[in-house]
Parts: structure tokens; sequence; C-alpha cells
């Protein structure tokens, strides 16, 4: 098994944990794993992406190191520790210590693991085609190349020299390859203007077509296996996520003007105030039961963890943190971050008074678990990585007048309950950004590398271990990466990370079954089943199946009269060098849909062509008036022929081995669709009086005519909301001009009861024509 096979099995473990012992299925006999067998699939990009994603939680990387612990002690946010530890020499910049050596070593080898996982999946793109669709891969190319550059960049930012101070300075490798070689230390400018730029730039091309320009970051579950991985836009590299860290970049190597065109690409974007808007107070500030601390509406792009509220168990409560109990200065939070504006959103939802015996001050409270029993809250879980708020601080700092950048600065004031301020002097200026920064991005790793960049003191106001002035110096704000420390080039410390996750994944693979009989498929004849993976929850290692899609057409378009969907039809036993035509027919009994009236499908050209492992069944569903009132079902049948056997009728609907979850049927696959809506309580409530009384016909067609959607009415009376009491007069008027002119040409529009439509008095339709 080669490097390369390995990294991407690794992935796929990642994603899935191999998929358990009942995913033996899926798993090529003999050991015949090859790189090609791995993304052979769309599903095996997927979870080997999956894989890089959860790659980025681990602690090495976002999910403590670069996040709240080891970055934020080096800026000197927390109070000494009663006891000892590693930290205690992180806090003093002890890099030579052996343990902190440790850890920053291992954030450098996981970054350039995970670098090298990116190439991986890039050179198979570029190799194997027709797998993916050309949409599909041009996003997932975009997503890969600025994961490449996003972690290149935090390598830069942290181990690289000060950039204000000697940008020719040698700082970091840049690895664009799959194969294992030294790679020389470029200079910090090249690494910025030749490599990253380069790589973002291309990633902005090709995720113009990112499904979260049009719809948003849908941080929503999807029935749609095809559809599922082009949601939760906020767990990927999306394209605004790109466009802001272009904008972080260009400020990074100095170049204001760049770096300010590049923040008002965001800021001056009406849409994306509408997909990340701010975080409303009022259900942030009174609610103690699930508040968004992390503010997620306005975070462009964050990682999943499941089990975020460890995060404050173990380091910031001092009940249960013990050694590792991180605390700024006592008085620090209300005399010096907060002084005097305590009526912050961040104060009020982020931090909370110790109440712990022997423990005094404020403790941090971002990442406190929320009660959230059935995990359906998306911020439960969700880390913050770029956020829109850091665009305003940008601009701030690079407008050419101070005016301007105190405007920008109130605006980000005002989003967070604080009056405006005035300011004429930019070292005023700079200093309250600088406070802001503390403020906005604590626990986020953002505070070290604005200090580095700006290579300036950390005053004893901004000091949260104690009162003192730090000097800024290159002692202090660049540690040694893994290669200066111990005079070894990339190479050898890639090696050592496979030849230490190479034992990591031997012991994972086979103790997942160790108290289990496996049932390992044999024989030498090949078969079918039917299968969807159906886990939405990036970074989770537990894979749930389904052999059904449920979907409606509530809410689509007006003009959407019909949509596709697939079932995947997954083979045991080998890959073979040429096609193999399977069996599908449509079970009359079960199925209540009928073919050429409610869904059409050719099942006579199914195969699964030559190097393949999958196929996927296609079936075109109409939109008939009679799915107002009733769901219909069509249930696929898989039957056996020269090629294929069909005997699994029976498979668990988890990877876990020791899941007690129903078993599915193998042979079968049942779509259930329908067009039923419920009345909106906006409509009862005021809508009646205009539009009269809700009905499913009547629904549609106001919608239709007003261009609203179901979501529209969901937030109906908020702010800024396209439902409101106030167009609601206006919206009756143009659906009685529409349904007069319907009636005029002869077409009248019935409800449900076969009436003629009406609208409440003082909007009614003239229909003498017709009595």
């Amino acid at each position: 098994m080669n490097f390369k096979t390995l990294i991407l099995l690794s992935l796929i473990l990642l994603g899935g944990i191999c998929t358990g012992c009942d995913r033996f299925l899926d798993v090529q006999p003999k050991d015949q794993y090859t790189e090609k067998q791995l993304l052979a699939t769309p599903g095996g990009y997927y979870t080997a992406m999956n894989g890089l994603y959860n790659n980025l939680t681990s602690n090495s990387l976002y999910g403590k190191n670069l996040s709240y612990e080891l970055i934020d002690v080096i800026s000197k946010r927390y109070a000494p520790l009663a006891k000892s530890t590693y930290l205690t020499s992180l806090n003093s910049w002890g890099y030579a210590e052996e343990n902190v050596s440790k850890a920053l070593e291992s954030t450098w080898a996981t970054a350039y693991t995970t670098i090298l996982n990116c190439n991986v999946i890039l050179e198979n793109l570029a190799t194997q085609q027709g797998i993916l669709s050309p949409a599909e891969t041009n996003l997932m190319k975009g997503e890969l190349l600025a994961l490449r550059a996003f972690l290149h960049f935090d390598m830069l930012r942290l181990f690289g020299p000060i950039y204000k101070e000697d940008p020719s300075a040698p700082s970091i490798p840049y690895n664009e390859s799959v194969k294992i070689m030294n790679l020389p230390l470029l200079s910090a400018d090249s690494i910025v203007h030749n490599k990253i730029m380069r790589d973002l730039d291309e990633a902005e091309k090709l995720l113009a077509k990112d499904p979260v320009i049009p719809e948003g970051p849908m941080a929503s579950a999807l029935e749609d296996e095809n559809e599922v991985y082009l949601r939760y836009r906020q767990l990927r590299m999306n394209y605004y996520a790109v466009l802001a860290l272009k904008a972080r970049v260009y400020l990074y190597a100095g170049e204001k003007d760049k770096a300010l065109q590049a923040a008002y690409k965001l800021l001056k974007d009406k849409t994306v105030s509408e997909w990340f808007p701010p975080v409303d107070p009022n259900k942030l500030l009174a609610n103690n039961v699930d508040p968004d601390r992390v503010f997620s509406t306005e975070v462009l792009m964050g990682i999943y963890m499941k089990k975020r509220g460890d995060i404050y168990t173990y380091s910031f409560d001092a009940e249960n943190a013990g050694n590792n109990f991180l605390q700024p200065r006592n008085s620090f939070v209300d005399g010096n971050l907060f002084a005097g504006e305590t009526q912050d959103y961040r104060y009020q939802s982020q931090w909370a008074q110790a109440t712990s015996i022997g423990v005094t001050g404020h403790i941090f409270t971002k990442y406190k678990a929320i009660q959230d029993g059935d995990a359906k809250l998306f911020y439960s879980s969700f880390m913050p990585l770029i956020r829109l708020s850091e665009m305003y601080y940008i601009a701030a700092e690079c407008e050419p007048k101070v005016s301007d950048g105190n405007s920008w600065l109130n605006q980000i004031r005002t989003l967070r309950g604080l009056p405006e301020i005035t300011i004429t002097d930019e070292n005023e200026l700079m200093s309250k950004l600088r406070i802001e920064y503390l403020r906005e991005f604590w626990g986020e790793g953002q505070i070290f590398f604005m200090y580095k960049r700006l290579f300036v003191n950390i005053l004893n106001t901004e000091n949260g271990h104690n009162t003192s002035t730090y000097g800024a110096s290159a002692a202090r704000y660049v540690p040694p990466h893994a290669g200066q420390r111990n005079r070894k080039p990339l190479k050898q410390h890639i090696m050592k990370t496979k030849k230490i996750l190479y034992l990591f994944l031997l012991p994972l693979i086979f103790t997942a079954c160790e108290t289990k009989d496996i049932p390992v498929y044999t024989s030498d004849d090949a078969a079918l089943y039917f299968q969807r993976t159906a886990s939405y929850i990036w970074g989770s290692t537990t894979v749930t199946y389904s052999n059904s899609t449920e979907f409606t057409f509530a809410g689509a378009a007006a003009e959407k009269n019909s949509v596709t969907y697939s079932a995947e039809v997954r083979t045991m036993g080998n890959v073979t060098d040429y096609d193999r035509p399977f069996k599908v027919e449509i079970d009359k009994e079960m199925s209540t849909g009928i073919q050429g009236v409610h869904f059409d499908t050719n099942l006579d050209t199914l195969k699964i062509k030559a190097g393949k492992s999958n196929a996927y069944v296609r079936i075109t569903f109409y939109r008939t008036p009679d799915l107002l009132d009733s769901t219909l079902t069509v249930v696929l049948h898989l039957i056996e022929n020269e090629h294929f056997n069909a005997r699994i009728d029976e498979y668990k609907k988890t990877n876990q081995w020791n899941s007690s979850s129903e078993n599915l049927d193998g042979t079968r696959y049942t779509f259930k669709f329908n067009e039923q809506y419920s009345e909106p309580t906006y409509w009862s409530w005021f809508g009646e009086g205009f539009l009269g009384p809700w009905t499913p016909q009547k629904y549609i067609v106001v919608n239709s005519v007003m261009g609203w959607t179901v979501n529209d009415w969901s937030q109906a009376g908020q702010a800024g909301a396209k439902v409101s009491y106030g167009r609601l007069g206006f919206a009756a008027k143009a659906v009685r001009n529409y349904l007069q002119e319907q009636a005029d040409n002869d077409t009248p529009v019935k409800d449900k009861d076969g009436s003629y439509m009406q609208l409440a008095d003082g909007y009614t339709v003239d229909y003498s024509r017709y009595e």
C-alpha cells in the first residue's frame, strides 16, 4: 500500500471510521484497495473531504492549539496557573521546553499532513474524469486550494518571521506535491504573493458558483444525498470565506489598499448581510437555555466540534479544569477589557462572574455547552475560524481617512450594543481596534496574530496575564518550527507522521470489531444493494444509512414542475474492466405513484460502468395537484441477473457495530413525495384580513405572484422581512389583479373546494360572468 493510498484511507476512516464492521459490504476483498478505488465514487470523494475537514478539529490545529489554548496563552490572555504545567513555560514563551516543543511540532506536522491530503485529492480530481460533475469538481477543487492556502498562511503567521520587519526572510515550505520530498524554506514575501494569493485567486474563480451565493449557509439537513454535500457551507471553505481570507492575507502583507477592496466585496454586498446577519440580542441576552454565544450567524467559516462543551468544562470551568484552568487576572475583564462598556453583548454573553470557591474575577463562557438535548441547533457544536466582523476591522484599519475608519468601527460597535464614538487620531483608532480584537476573537486564535502582524507591545491594559507591559520581539513572537528546532526537513516530519498514522489506524481497524464475528463477504460472484449515506454532521465518525428518500415540492418556485432524484446502487466483489448491466423494476404493489403521471424513469440502460463500484437510478418526479392532499410512494426493486445477485435483504442502519438500530432492506429503495403546506402563523394573525381564509392553493398563488417563499413567511414581521403587515394590502391588490386577469381571459383560478378563488372583503374578484 503506497503512502498516498494510506493517506486517503486515513481520510476515509476519519470521515467514517472505515464505516464499521457492517460496512464490509463496500470494502474490496483481500486488501485490494488502491488509490483509484478509494476515490472511485462521488461518495468516496465526499467522505475523504469530510475526513479532511475533520483534521482541522484536531487538538493540534483549531480544536485547541490554534484557537483557545496554545496561541492564546502566548498572547498573554491568562493569569499564571496554580501549578506548573507546560502552559507555564508557554506563558513565558519557553518554546524550547520539551512539552511546548512537542505541541508546536504536532501543530506543524498535522498542518502539513492535512496539506498533503489536499494535494492527493487535487491530483485525483485532475486525473480521474467523470466521477464528479464539472460543477462538483470546480467546487471541490476551489475548497481544496483555499484550504491549502489557509493552512500554509497560518503556519506562516505562527512560525514565519516578523513580516513587517523582514518580508524577505526565510519562512516555511509551500507543499504543492503528493510526493514525500525535502522542500526549501521560501521567503515570506514569496509565500504570500507567489503561492497563497495564487491559490486563493484560483479558488475564488472556481467557487464563483458556490451554492452559498444564491442559497446562503444552508445550515440544515436535506434528504437528497446528491445535494447534502452542498449544504452546511459555513463548515466548508466557501466563496465568501475565500474573499475574507484574501483580505486577511493582504492586511498581513501590509497592502492596505488591496485589503480594503477585498473587505469591501463583503461589506458592500447586501446578499452577504442577508445570509450572515448580525446576532439578534433578543435571542441572545434573555436566553439562558440555548444562547448562541459564538454569534454563529456572522461566521463565514468554522469547524464542527461535537463536544465543544468539553472545552469549557476542562479549560474554563474552575470546578473541573484542575491544573489547566484558564482565566484572565482578577479585575482584567471589568477593569480593562470592557472598561465602562459592560453593556457590550460579548461581555454579557461570553463572560460570567466566577462562583467557585476560591475563584474570583470572570470566567470565559463562549464555548460553554447549551441545553440542546436533540442536537438540532447548528451553533451548539460550531467554532468560528473566519468572521464577517473581521472585515469591519480591516476596513477600519485600512481606510485612508481616520473618519472613514471611525465609521466602520462604529458600525461594529452598534452591532455589539455600544454607542458610537468619535475618533480623530490614527493612534487612538488603532488602540480601539486592538481592544476590539481582544473582545471579538478571544478563544479563536486571532489575537496573537494581530500582535505579531503589527509588531507592537502587549500593553499592561491589554495583558490578561499580569499588569506588566511586554515588549515586541522576535524571540517572543516567532516560535521555531519543527525543521528549525530539530534540523529535520519537512520530508522526515511527514514520514514520521506517516508511521504514527499507520500505527494508529491498525488497532483502530481491528479493535473496532473485536467483540463481534465479522460477516465478511467471500463469494466470487458480485452482489448489489441500495444504500444512501444519511450522515449530515461534518466531523462525526458515526455514519448512518438509509434506503429511502423523502421530499416535498412545498416551498419550491411556482415554475418548478419537476425534480430528479436518484437512488445509489452499490456493489460487493471485485471491480471489473467492462460494463455490467443490472436490473431494477418498479414494485407496483408497494408503489402508489403512477408512472407517466407522477414520475418517469428509464430502467433499460442501467449499468455498473467499467472500473466503478456504484451507479445511480434516476427518477424524475412531477408536481401534480393530488400531492397537495396525499403523500405518494415509488418503490424500486433490485432483480438478479447474470452479473449480480440481489440477496442483501438486511443490513444495519449505522456503522456502529454495537448499535441496536433497525435493519434496512438492501433490495428495495423507497421515494416518498408530496406538496403539503401548513398555514403560517402570520397569515392566521394578520393575513386573513387581506387575503381571506388560508388554503394550500391560495398560498401557492400568493407566493407565486409576490415572489415569496415558505421561509419568508416563517420570518414574517421581523425587521427587513419580505412579508410584513404593511405589505399585506399591497399583496392583496397584486393577487386580486392577477386573479381578475385570469378570470377575464377565461382561465379563472379555482380553490381547493372547486369554488373560484377569492380574497378578503375589499379585494374581491368579479366572477359574475361565470355565474
